[in-house]
């Protein structure tokens, strides 16, 4: 160890030790502290990262509403990402996928030791938008007119009907007598209907689209894909072109669902449409009683 003059202690006016190792004495600072583990050091810092990015998702988006924040040194980084999704919905550029969120939110504080907000945090980097998708039997289910326009005419194999379905159209053993040629010929319908649509009620209009819907043929992926977040995705993140991408696909699904809404609605006021709309595809003919 080297030693000089200046190693000596020395005195300022007050008397007190100036000697550096006198002022910092590393020991007793340490002696002080409270104890730190590594691992809380790294949840606090991890805590900052996710705040930090929230906001600046908000600077990046709205910012205008990051400028109404005011002090931020209270907010929880959750609390910026449910605020991230209720702009997105405000400005109406897709729909979030708040059960996802709620789900994710319920499993932290059901572990909250264990689970630290993992999942939840995940949506900070990918978007947790609806996907309206009919690509699984039970999604089919729960939507007979659109079980029916899969039923009838989706090019894949159909493994299974509900028997609601063949009671409120009607169909019965008739499912099973239609060919892959009847199919052809009510695509050509619905062809006709999209070459002429001056021809056609409004709502008979959106049966091409509806019907390309139940196939998940339309092309648009906000129709055609629906996932589990937790086994299959999220797929879309929160950069530009990705965000862009899902506001075009909004535009272009959302009068698609109205339509689809008006249609339950319908259906929902007598079960038994559901075989006029049937006997339509089938056969053609009089479209006037499908006014939904």
């Amino acid at each position: 160890m080297f030693t000089t003059d200046a190693d000596t202690p020395s005195k300022d006016s007050a008397g007190l030790l100036t000697q550096p190792g006198q002022v910092i004495r590393p020991r007793a600072w340490l002696g002080r502290l409270r104890p730190v583990t590594l691992t809380g050091f790294q949840y606090r810092l991890g805590e900052y990262e996710r705040l930090g990015r929230g906001l600046r998702l908000i600077e990046q988006y709205f910012p205008a509403a990051l400028a109404d924040d005011g002090d931020l040194s209270g907010k929880g980084w959750w609390e910026v990402l449910a605020h991230l999704a209720n702009l997105v919905e405000e400005a109406d550029w897709f729909t979030i996928n708040w059960p996802v969120l709620n789900d994710a939110w319920s499993h932290w504080m059901e572990n909250p030791d264990e689970e630290r907000g993992d999942h939840l945090a995940v949506f900070l980097h990918y978007v947790p938008v609806t996907l309206y998708g009919f690509t699984d039997t039970e999604s089919l289910f729960d939507c007979p007119p659109m079980e029916l326009l899969h039923a009838l005419l989706a090019e894949c194999e159909i493994h299974a009907v509900s028997s609601q379905l063949l009671i409120d159209s009607e169909l019965y053993d008739h499912l099973d007598e239609w060919t892959p040629q009847e199919r052809e010929s009510a695509w050509r319908l619905l062809q006709q209907i999209e070459a002429d649509p001056g021809r056609y009620a409004e709502p008979v209009r959106w049966l091409p689209e509806l019907a390309r819907w139940a196939g998940h043929r339309t092309g648009n992926v906000m129709l055609d894909q629906h996932f589990d977040p937790y086994r299959e995705g999220p797929w879309f993140t929160w950069r530009e072109p990705d965000v862009e991408q899902l506001k075009t696909a909004w535009r272009r699904a959302k009068p698609v669902i109205e339509v689809l809404d008006r249609l339950l609605a319908w259906y929902e006021q007598d079960h038994g449409r559901l075989a006029q709309l049937a006997d339509f595809l089938m056969n053609g003919g009089n479209c006037h009683d499908l006014a939904w």
